[in-house]
């Protein structure tokens, strides 16, 4: 995620934390740096004017104070000045609530009917991006949400959308019978209403550009239906285009938020440090996969720590809290504790590190590591599941002690996996690795863990 942008502030941040002072001269030439990573991102040269001359005024107060970590305060600045491209001061007090409150408060969630319009081009993942956000409103809020679709350009979106919430608890709704497209989105809403739905989510129809049809279409839509959100959908690798659609439908509708997709992407960042200024909105969530979970409330200071190289710990351990049952964890823990973690545990530990998104993922949030690329990435995706072949084609024994495994015994098991040998050696020596490490972790700080974690994936 946003690999470009990450790279050339996190190398400017390592080689300012050691700097005692800098003169103006000096200032001159990181702002001059600045300036060309944010243009080579896709910012517009007068966002990028407006970032590297607030960015100065912040250095020039520093200066003019006197600090004693001189190096943590320019690199403090940098994150800040990011995040205040990113948010804005109330935007940063909503995200300092408990997740489901920052769930509701993000989108504004009341009791009786939420109405959400999402907005967009075609293309931009916006009929998928429905269905993640309805999933996620779902489960998290135990709200009784459904969808709809007012596309009638496009032949499959209907089914598409009611393919992808199909068997979650999202319900999708079959306005049929309206050739006018103001009048269905008013009778799926009467509909949502008559059903004591809380949420309701209508997918509009996305367009291949901006034009006076569409965007006359969607005001009426808009002053019909009265929504409270109003979401603009928009693909992050469109790059300088992306602030100049969005402003375009934020003329035409008031636009209450923006998601951006396909973070997992090419995406230099430009067009997210662009997004609020130029809409007038704030970003809610972010999307970077397929998957109908994957999608995360948009948190500025987090971007801004990923972009400086800070790592994202606290998405690290959201998204641990998602996966592992604390019964199940303590239970681990006291099988680690007590000798008895067995490598059937082993592979139920990696399965869990694989809801989380894979080792790639967590490598990815850890600050301090390098980042993957994408062969490395299916490189540790195929061992993983070696590794879970080679404990399936082990005996209850054999799992249970993994010591009495001889030659002949890993041939064997070699054999019926379709691996190597070298693989179940090299699976047994990750195992006492991971149980080691597992370990040392009980009751250490999360500081002291993440320094043993980084250490692990550095191996």
């Amino acid at each position: 995620m946003l690999t470009f942008l990450k790279e050339k502030f996190s190398t400017l941040a390592k080689k300012l934390s050691t700097k005692s002072h800098l003169n103006n001269d000096e200032i001159d030439v990181l702002l001059k740096q600045i300036r060309v990573a944010l243009l080579d991102s896709d910012l517009s040269l007068e966002l990028a004017d407006i970032f590297v001359h607030e960015l100065r005024v912040k250095i020039e107060v520093i200066n003019e104070k006197g600090v004693i970590n001189y190096g943590k305060a320019i690199c403090d600045a940098m994150q800040n000045q990011i995040v205040d491209f990113l948010s804005d001061s109330i935007q940063e007090e909503v995200h300092s609530e408990n997740n489901l409150t920052l769930l509701k408060k993000t989108l504004n969630i009341k009791d009786g009917l939420n109405v959400i319009l999402f907005l967009g081009l075609q293309g931009v993942g916006k009929t998928t991006t429905v269905a993640k956000l309805a999933t996620l409103l779902a489960q998290k809020l135990s709200k009784k949400v459904v969808v709809a679709s007012l596309d009638e350009t496009r032949a499959a979106a209907k089914e598409q959308l009611k393919t992808l919430v199909e068997g979650s608890a999202v319900e999708f709704l079959d306005c049929e019978g309206f050739s006018n497209i103001v009048e269905k989105a008013s009778m799926c809403v009467k509909l949502a209403h008559t059903r004591e739905s809380n949420v309701i989510i209508l997918d509009t129809a996305g367009r291949t550009d901006v034009n006076a049809a569409l965007m006359a279409e969607i005001a009426e839509i808009h002053n019909t239906i009265k929504p409270s959100e109003t979401i603009f959908v928009c693909d992050a690798m469109l790059g300088q285009q992306a602030p100049i659609i969005g402003k375009a439908f934020a003329e035409a509708v008031p636009i209450t938020g923006i998601i951006l997709t396909r973070l997992d992407g090419d995406a230099k960042g430009g067009s997210m440090l662009s997004m609020k200024r130029a809409v007038g909105a704030p970003i809610k969530f972010i999307t970077s996969g397929e998957k109908l979970d994957a999608i995360e409330i948009f948190h500025p200071l987090r971007i801004a720590s990923r972009i400086m190289g800070l790592g994202d710990i606290a998405l690290l351990i959201e998204k641990a809290s998602d996966v592992v049952d604390e019964m199940s964890e303590e239970q681990l823990m006291k099988k680690v504790q007590s000798g008895k973690f067995t490598l059937t545990d082993y592979v139920q530990y990696m399965k869990k590190i694989g809801k989380m998104g894979g080792l790639s993922v967590m490598i990815g949030l850890l600050p301090g590591l390098p980042k993957i690329d994408q062969k490395q990435q299916q490189e540790l995706a195929r061992k993983v599941r070696n590794q879970i072949a080679i404990v399936s084609s082990m005996t209850a024994k054999e799992k249970e002690k993994p010591d009495i495994l001889d030659g002949k015994r890993k041939l064997r098991i070699a054999n019926g996996s379709g691996t190597k040998v070298q693989d179940v050696n090299a699976l047994l020596k990750e195992y006492n690795m991971i149980a080691g490490v597992l370990k040392q972790m009980k009751n250490m700080r999360l500081g002291d863990q993440m320094k043993i974690m980084q250490n692990m994936f550095k191996r």
